[in-house]
C-alpha cells in the first residue's frame, strides 16, 4: 500500500474533519488491526454510516489518515529544502526546529506508522513512503550530478543515524522523561542540540 502526492484531497466537511481526528487517535493507540470503525465512529461523534459515507473501508480510513499528514510535510518540505542543497547547514537549528514541530504535531500518525512498519508480513509502506517523498526526493531533485553516486550510501546514513533517532525521540519522548523522570523540555533542548551536531556533521562529511 503506498501513499503519493498526487492523489492527496482535501476536507471539506466539519464531520469528515472529526472521523480523521478520532481515527488517528484510535491507530495510534491500538494499531490499524486494533481499531474497530465502531470505536471511531463513536469518537468522532457520528454513526457508522455516515462514517462509511466518506470512507468505504477502515483500510481506506488509514490511507486519508496518512495522506493528510503527506499534504502537510509536502509543505514543510518545500520550505525546508527552498534554495539549500543537503549540504548547506545555514539556519540549521531553525530548519531542525519546524521538522521538530511537524512530527511532533503529527506524533500520532507517526507512531501508527511505525506500529505497522515493524509487523511481520506488513503491506502497509506508509513511514517509508513519507521518508521517500517528504525528505528523499526532494534530495534527489537538488543534488549536484557529482554527487549523485553517493546518494545510495547516504541514503542508509540518513535513514539509520538521522531520521530513524530524529523520529524515535519525539515519539518516545514523553514515556523517556516518565521513566527517568526529568525534565521534557530540557531533554528536547539537548537533544536538539546534539542533534543539530550530528546533523551538521553528517552534511559535511568527505565523501
Amino acid at each position: 500500500m503506498r501513499f503519493t502526492e498526487k492523489r492527496a484531497r482535501t476536507m471539506k466537511q466539519p464531520a469528515e474533519k472529526r472521523i480523521l481526528e478520532a481515527a488517528e487517535k484510535c491507530f495510534a493507540e491500538k494499531g490499524f488491526e486494533g481499531s474497530r470503525v465502531e470505536e471511531i465512529a463513536q469518537k468522532a461523534g457520528v454513526n457508522k454510516a455516515l462514517l462509511y459515507y466518506y470512507f468505504k473501508s477502515k483500510e481506506e480510513l488509514f490511507r486519508e489518515t496518512v495522506r493528510q499528514s503527506l499534504l502537510t510535510g509536502f509543505t514543510l518540505r518545500d520550505n525546508l529544502f527552498t534554495g539549500i542543497l543537503p549540504t548547506d547547514s545555514t539556519d540549521m537549528g531553525k530548519r531542525l526546529q519546524k521538522a521538530f514541530s511537524f512530527v511532533e504535531g503529527k506524533k500520532d500518525v507517526f507512531r501508527i506508522l511505525i506500529m505497522e512498519a515493524v509487523k511481520l508480513g506488513s503491506d502497509k509502506t506508509g513511514l517509508f513512503d513519507m521518508i521517500e517523498q517528504v525528505i528523499f526526493s526532494r534530495i534527489n531533485r537538488v543534488l549536484p550530478d557529482t554527487e549523485i553516486r553517493h546518494w545510495s550510501k547516504n541514503r542508509l546514513l540518513l535513514f539509520c543515524f538521522v531520521i530513524v533517532p530524529f523520529l524515535a525521540f519525539i515519539v518516545l519522548q514523553e514515556p523517556w522523561s516518565a521513566y527517568y523522570n526529568v525534565d521534557a523540555q530540557k531533554e528536547k533542548k539537548e537533544f536538539m542540540r546534539l542533534f543539530e551536531e550530528l546533523l551538521t556533521r553528517f552534511l559535511h562529511q568527505p565523501q
